[in-house]
């Protein structure tokens, strides 16, 4: 039975139970007779549990916003046709919902649908009780969380099994009720046409695991759930295993891509910031007084011929200030040649990339300096001068300048190799990854290997050989063999080597590394020397 509600409603239903309709019809007429709770709330959306004596039991009623919510003209008109020709969010995930409760999919059961007179709609599901999102679930007992990767990769199959993909499966669309887990966030559900299309599925959800930090071996339990393999697997099984971690991989370049790109917007953690013709942004738990005053500070350094400074001369000036106790890096760069100025019109100037360069660091879980504002001076659209304000880490033991006989020294090969494979495995190039831009943050054993000189920090989508072998001999020439033995590196390649191996081969990027090393003559000459 459709309702058509009372002559007040807002809402032309289609499709749905009388006694629901009418509920939903009573509660936007009369909000305050009904017990509410906000599950979700976006621009375009918004889902609301609803509990009342009229209804059985609790429900979910997501409200689609009306087109003119968009925020661009353009938008608003697609909307607009999608709504018209029944091709609109709401409608897709409607007529998903259908069609997975009647393949058995774990689902919110869809109880009424209908179209709101001033543009949007409204659906209503089954709540599910006691929910969690998986994000929330996955805290616990390991044997828990490897039993609930199972159950979710169950479902993933059996959801694909029927036909379909997700098309934005990830932990904030899986829901853990009572029964087990549910899909919900069904807008770009579409059926499956080529056996490698469930792919982006499960490489999504894997890179959303990965980026709550799931370990690898639990990762590759809900793989091996979703692809339904049993224990024993053949060779193109165990190839969908590998395949389904380096699109997760790449997965991971395109979300923190993305990321990257908005450390450069004012908005969520960042603020505007405005200095007569210096213009950029600070972070958003950086007062902008204290921008101001680490810059009258650092002005004042260089009105005084650079005393106190650590770095003066025709091309940078960099000082060391205390902003309401908090120690600041505060770095200048003037460029002076025409060539160095266009080439910052295209790349950014030094202190915006700094700033890009530290934050996307920490957005991929490495450690870096964390640049706390950005200031740029531009003629004609060309940027002649930069500052850039980071964190002092001269706390910190510098990596140049640890003795084979402190704490840390024992520490320090396993620490260097993994972050050099993980600046690799993000794809990320540092263009001078040397032992003086390297602290160890933290005490002893629990010491982070943070890097500085941001400038140079360039994210790729995939890293070439030849930039991998470059910083792997920068880092080698610039640590003695008495820090870090002739054993102690092969070790690490050793484990750099197993983690990411070359496709060329080994044995040819190995030479290279070592032939680099040793032109590069620094600290390390060689077994030889």
């Amino acid at each position: 039975m459709i309702s058509s509600g009372p002559a007040s409603s807002q809402i032309t239903w289609t499709a749905g139970d009388g006694e629901i309709c009418d509920a939903v019809d009573a509660w936007q007429n009369s909000p305050d007779a009904f017990e509410t709770r906000t599950l979700s709330e976006s621009a375009y959306r918004k889902v609301v549990m609803l509990s009342s004596p009229a209804l059985k039991s609790s429900v979910a009623v997501k409200v689609f916003l009306p087109a003119t919510v968009r925020r661009t003209l353009a938008k608003r008109w697609i909307a607009r046709i999608k709504g018209v020709t029944r091709q609109s969010a709401a409608e897709r995930e409607w007529a998903a919902l259908g069609r997975l409760a009647a393949a058995g999919v774990a689902i919110s059961e869809p109880l009424a649908f209908g179209r709101q007179r001033g543009g949007g709609a409204v659906m209503v599901t089954r709540y599910v009780a006691n929910a969690k999102t998986l994000d929330a679930a996955l805290i616990g007992c390991p044997f828990e969380q490897r039993r609930l990767l199972r159950s979710v990769g169950a479902l993933v199959h059996r959801f694909h099994k029927s036909g379909y993909l997700h098309g934005d499966l990830h932990i904030g669309n899986i829901l853990i009720g009572d029964s087990g887990p549910v899909l919900v966030d069904l807008q770009r559900v579409r059926e499956i046409k080529r056996p490698d299309d469930r792919l982006q599925d499960l490489a999504f959800l894997d890179f959303s695991l990965f980026h709550l930090g799931v370990s690898q071996f639990n990762r590759l339990r809900f793989r091996i759930a979703a692809l339904g393999l049993g224990p024993f697997r053949v060779a193109h099984e165990r190839q969908m295993l590998r395949d389904i971690g380096q699109a997760s991989q790449a997965r991971g370049v395109e979300y923190y891509a993305g990321r990257t790109r908005k450390t450069l917007r004012a908005g969520e953690g960042f603020a505007a910031v405005c200095d007569r013709d210096w213009k950029g942004l600070r972070k958003s738990d950086f007062p902008e007084a204290s921008v101001q005053a680490a810059i009258a500070a650092h002005r004042a350094m260089a009105l005084a011929g650079g005393e106190g400074m650590l770095k003066f001369d025709h091309r940078s000036q960099v000082s060391r200030v205390e902003v309401r106790d908090v120690s600041v890096i505060v770095k200048q760069v003037v460029k002076t040649s025409l060539r160095k100025q266009l080439a910052d019109v295209f790349r950014g100037s030094a202190a915006r990339r700094a700033w890009v360069g530290g934050h996307g660091l920490q957005l991929r879980g490495l450690d870096a300096a964390t640049p706390y504002a950005f200031f740029e001076k531009r003629r004609y659209g060309v940027p002649t001068e930069s500052i850039v304000l980071l964190e002092d880490l001269s706390a910190w033991p510098r990596v140049s300048d640890i003795t084979p006989d402190e704490p840390g020294a024992a520490t320090l090969p396993g620490q260097l190799t993994k972050l050099i494979i993980e600046l690799h495995r993000n794809q990320v190039v540092h263009g001078d990854l040397q032992s003086i831009h390297i602290y160890l943050k933290g005490q002893a054993k629990g010491a982070i290997a943070t890097l500085i000189d941001l400038e140079g920090v360039r994210f790729t989508r995939a890293l070439q050989d030849q930039d991998r072998i470059q910083m792997l001999a920068q880092l080698n020439a610039s640590i003695g063999e008495g820090v870090i033995s002739t054993h102690e590196r092969i070790d690490m390649m050793e484990r750099y080597l197993h983690a990411l191996p070359f496709e060329r081969g080994n044995e040819r990027a190995l030479k290279k590394v070592v032939k680099l090393s040793r032109a590069r003559d620094q600290r390390w000459k060689g077994p030889s020397a």
